[in-house]
């Protein structure tokens, strides 16, 4: 059975614009990751991460789209970045250039198999991810891996607790959690025992002990 979910922190006026698009229930809730995704026997599916241009731009800037779609990579089958408006209105405003951008995406595409869709008017791309939605419940794609498991893709309150943290990214949390079971392991941790994860070293480790303590 397919369900839709829509991240509860997703901005209101796109989930009313979907709400009067679709004839499909869905429901509200924190994803661990993407703004859009689609279930299926309450396993988590296709992942749509949604950004406007400007949005786009910063999260390349600090390099925090490379994280949130290698997250959405763990939990779902097929992935989607969802982009709306023009990149002519923010390249010199923000100070990145035009290749910058395209290289960006391209390792995206390239590197992580993600599919990129891209209008410039927000209800054209809450249209398409509603129709990328009804075409696939309706059986128009048969190689979505519906079998898997994976990760469940909502929120895990440690997971979430540590990838607020500036510096700690997706593959430090997941190693952090694989290693200690819950925040509290790691405030209690030997700063020896944090550097042995990859990622963590001297300052990174002062840093995280700082930030949990």
């Amino acid at each position: 059975m397919w369900e839709i979910k829509i991240d509860s922190r997703e901005d209101k006026d796109l989930k009313k614009l979907f709400s009067l698009i679709t004839d499909h229930e869905y429901e509200e809730c924190e994803l661990t990751c993407a703004d859009y995704a689609l279930f299926f026997d309450g396993k988590p599916a296709i992942g749509i991460e949604r950004k406007r241009i400007d949005d786009l731009f910063s999260s390349i800037k600090d390099s925090r789209i490379f994280h949130q779609i290698d997250l959405m990579i763990d939990v779902y089958d097929v992935n989607y970045l969802a982009i709306s408006r023009s990149i002519d209105d923010y390249i010199y405003e923000d100070q990145i250039t035009f290749n910058t951008v395209m290289g960006a995406l391209a390792s995206i595409i390239t590197r992580r198999d993600v599919n990129i869709i891209w209008f410039e008017e927000d209800d054209h791309l809450i249209t398409c991810v509603e129709k990328i939605f009804t075409k696939i419940m309706e059986g128009k794609y048969n190689d979505i891996n519906t079998q898997r498991s994976k990760s469940t893709g909502f929120i895990d309150t440690e997971y979430y607790a540590l990838i607020k943290i500036p510096f700690v990214h997706h593959t430090m949390a997941m190693k952090l959690l694989e290693k200690y079971d819950k925040i509290e392991d790691i405030k209690h941790a030997d700063e020896e025992e944090l550097k042995e994860i990859t990622g963590i070293g001297d300052k990174r480790s002062t840093e995280l002990k700082e930030v949990l303590a």
